[in-house]
């Protein structure tokens, strides 16, 4: 299928995941260190920036799978996205508990 182009933004896909799991071990410098309002501003935007950039690459791969589905290429982008996924979501699990705890202290 060659109307498939690459996602604008995302470059290689190999340096855009490799780019990602670096991003996912970074974001375990912010546990914890909530008490200054810069770092709080700087682990969140740097975890929205991976989402937004995981989530285009997410959709992207599926719709490439779900056009050829016999593609093995396709199968296994896809694959991955939803694997860097549940990476992520294991990555950034500490956020919602620590902002609680800030919210329960002010």
């Amino acid at each position: 299928m060659g109307f498939i182009r690459p996602l604008p933004g995302c470059g290689k896909l190999g340096s855009r995941k490799d780019a990602l799991i670096e991003g996912f071990a970074e974001l375990d410098v912010c546990r914890g260190n909530w008490v200054i309002p810069k770092i709080l501003s700087a682990c969140l935007d740097s975890a929205s920036d991976m989402y937004r950039t995981l989530l285009r690459l997410y959709v992207y791969t599926f719709l490439a799978k779900d056009i050829d589905l016999g593609n093995s290429e396709y199968r296994e982008r896809a694959s991955m996205a939803q694997s860097l996924f549940t990476q992520f979501s294991e990555a950034v699990s500490f956020i919602d508990p620590e902002l609680v705890e800030i919210g329960e202290r002010n």
